[in-house]
């Protein structure tokens, strides 16, 4: 079980990264023909972000067991 947590917190922390790098760098994006906002990357940043501290947590709680 803990494999899994740290392969699923790895995987969403990729994620993230590639969201907060698209916030950085101003990438445009369209999405059938209408332009994304940079702006809108902070959700699915803070929602993978989220999910990748909260794997790590379980975890750390399951390692400690």
């Amino acid at each position: 079980m803990r494999s899994f947590l740290l392969t699923t917190g790895v995987i969403f922390s990729a994620v993230a990264v590639a969201w907060f790098l698209r916030l950085v760098l101003a990438v445009p994006v369209q999405v059938g023909g209408v332009s994304v906002p940079v702006w809108a990357s902070l959700i699915p940043l803070a929602i993978t972000g989220s999910m990748a501290m909260w794997a790590f947590r379980l975890a750390r709680d399951v390692g400690a067991r």
